[in-house]
């Protein structure tokens, strides 16, 4: 992997997006999954909002990687983070939950489908006991 190229670290990998496309296709309240471009999704939900989903396998995701990620996809309103050990700045999430922007790890991710409008991108996993 070259080093200082975001490219390589936000890209996901080949197993990872085939996980996802999978889980996400057979989630229930998905209608439909078309990938738009190599990390960019449209997701159909059953009776909600669709979602433009952007996929990343970044370590952690900074305010600035939502910036990048909205300035190259101004209509995402969903980014992930594939990979479990993965996470998000408590300021991206912030900043992405003021701008109707669902920022979520994979395992968020996929309980927030259940869920529309600020139920969605404000969504957080119930606690374990």
């Amino acid at each position: 992997m070259p080093e200082g190229n975001p490219r390589y670290i936000d890209l996901p990998r080949p197993e990872s997006i085939t996980f996802f496309e999978r889980s996400t296709q057979t989630h229930k309240e998905v209608s439909s999954l078309n990938k738009i471009e190599e990390q960019k999704y449209n997701v159909s939900r059953f009776a909600k909002s669709e979602l433009n989903l952007y996929l990343t396998n970044l370590y952690i995701v900074g305010v600035a990687d939502v910036h990048r990620i909205i300035q190259e996809f101004p209509d995402v309103n969903c980014i992930v983070t594939i990979s479990c050990w993965n996470s998000y700045s408590s300021e991206a999430r912030a900043f992405c939950e003021t701008n109707g922007i669902g920022l979520f790890k994979y395992n968020e991710y996929y309980g927030a489908l259940y869920y529309d409008n600020s139920k969605f991108y404000c969504y957080e996993p119930p606690e374990k006991e």
